[in-house]
């Protein structure tokens, strides 16, 4: 049996919420470790390759731009059904979840910028090695 439209869209409602979840814990943990790996690099005692440890949160941040370009579309298809059956079911009030794509579209540009950043102090005002 075909679920009713109300429970489709408590479904997708759902499913936003577990995706919105999982990027602000993702997001959390990707500044956690870039902010360990700076005070690492920047706080110890200088010692040779010191400033290669940059390189774990750079290489992350790319890998983060690149997981969230591709997640992109389907967090906007997954908006665009939620918007269809809101309107279909006639709804007041719905769900904002064109907040997830803002927010993917933003991560994007922050982890290109902080990627960027990085790079820059790996090659020219890392700690001395």
């Amino acid at each position: 049996m075909k679920p009713s439209k109300w429970e489709q869209y408590q479904q997708l409602v759902d499913l936003y919420q577990y995706y919105l979840d999982l990027a602000v814990k993702g997001a959390t943990g990707f500044w956690v470790i870039a902010a360990g790996s700076i005070s690492i690099a920047y706080a110890a005692a200088p010692r040779p390759g010191m400033r290669w440890i940059l390189t774990v949160p750079a290489l992350l941040a790319v890998s983060l731009l690149v997981l969230s370009l591709a997640v992109a579309p389907k967090a906007r298809a997954l908006h665009n059904a939620i918007r269809g059956l809101a309107e279909s079911l006639d709804l007041e009030q719905r769900v904002h979840s064109e907040l997830l794509v803002y927010g993917i579209y933003g991560f994007s540009a922050l982890m290109f910028s902080f990627a960027g950043l990085l790079g820059i102090m790996i090659v020219n005002r890392a700690p001395p090695a």
